[in-house]
């Protein structure tokens, strides 16, 4: 059993009266195995956050079927362990934070609603799990304005992963970050997600850092898949307009430069075992 699958998956956005409704998804047909590192790629507007919202039951699907390991999102009685199993990183942490709550508090939250926990217990996880990402409890009393754009994703981090989900969906993570922090951040979560041996589907429409933290990928245009594959390939030759537009794009980017050299691909843990067999 897949851990996410999509079949025809379609979704709409209200329109005004009078005007119809703006397609975001057109039958949008995905298979993400578990242990997997995958990418959903496309341009601003391709529908890439739309699709991310639409796996943990954010959004609701207006067509189609999404499959949480065989769960329709679709079924209320799931939506709980649904949203225990996936956990998601978006895009502006400034704006995910919520402004009134302490990293403490906010790091909690996912835990006083999925877990019958004493304070001690709740307490406990947070401060563990801050550690893991890099921060010290001297954050736990601090509010997101306190804290630097790369503590505060951060923070992010650490709350997506808190319930040990076995999906995490990382949604543009480092768009609002420099270049520096941005790579520790991709590497971040991808030395976790490989450590618990969950999955990790990583929606971008930036190549700098692509292969850093996937091994395939989607080529998502105008709401509709126009490619897919392993990311190697995918960079070095690919098949769709899309893709080559993409590519395009990402050689212009100053981090694309010099990655051939070196460039590193963060591989789920049964790829590694074999490689090293």
């Amino acid at each position: 059993m897949d851990m996410i699958e999509t079949k025809a998956l379609e979704f709409a956005y209200p329109a005004e009266e009078g005007e119809k409704p703006v397609l975001a998804l057109r039958g949008v047909d995905t298979a993400i195995e578990k242990g997997s590192f995958v990418v959903v790629l496309g341009h601003n507007g391709s529908g890439k956050s739309t699709f991310a919202k639409s796996l943990n039951a954010i959004l609701l699907p207006c067509g189609g079927k999404v499959y949480v390991e065989g769960m329709d999102t679709q079924d209320e009685a799931c939506l709980l362990e649904i949203r225990r199993r996936v956990g998601m990183v978006f895009q502006n942490p400034s704006a995910a934070l919520n402004p009134v709550m302490t990293v403490a508090q906010q790091v909690g939250l996912p835990l006083h609603l999925h877990y019958d926990l004493s304070p001690a217990e709740r307490s406990e996880r947070v401060t563990a799990v801050l550690a893991k990402v890099g921060l010290g409890e001297d954050v736990l009393v601090k509010y997101p304005h306190e804290l630097s754009g790369g503590q505060r994703q951060r923070v992010g981090i650490a709350t997506a992963l808190v319930t040990s989900p076995r999906l995490i969906i990382a949604d543009e993570p480092t768009t609002a970050l420099d270049s520096i922090t941005q790579r520790q951040i991709v590497d971040l979560l991808t030395s976790l997600v490989d450590e618990s041996g969950a999955s990790m589907l990583f929606i971008t429409h930036d190549f700098a850092v692509l292969n850093r933290a996937t091994t395939r990928c989607y080529v998502l245009e105008c709401g509709r898949i126009a490619e897919s594959g392993d990311t190697d390939a995918l960079l070095d030759q690919p098949r769709t307009d899309a893709g080559r537009r993409l590519v395009r794009s990402a050689r212009a980017l100053s981090l694309y430069a010099g990655q051939d050299a070196g460039r590193e691909s963060v591989r789920n843990p049964a790829q590694k075992e074999a490689d090293h067999d």
